[in-house]
């Protein structure tokens, strides 16, 4: 699949996804991200594990595809 490799405003990164229903995909982005004056990156956990939506708001009729990767 052919994917953008980022326009002027984002970059585009290589992100390893997991996920082992019924749990929520668990996601982290494999190269370095970059912070602004030295400030910890907001929506991420320790490990580097991103937060992508709230609690319980993943549901697994959801398409990864769709709702993750984007």
């Amino acid at each position: 699949m052919n994917l953008p490799s980022g326009t002027l405003l984002s970059r585009a990164h290589e992100v390893l996804i997991s996920y082992q229903p019924p749990r929520d995909p668990r996601v982290w982005v494999r190269d370095a991200l970059e912070t602004r004056e030295r400030k910890a990156l907001p929506h991420t956990f320790v490990g580097g594990l991103l937060c992508l939506y709230e609690d319980d708001e993943w549901r697994p009729t959801m398409s990864i595809a769709h709702m993750i990767v984007p």
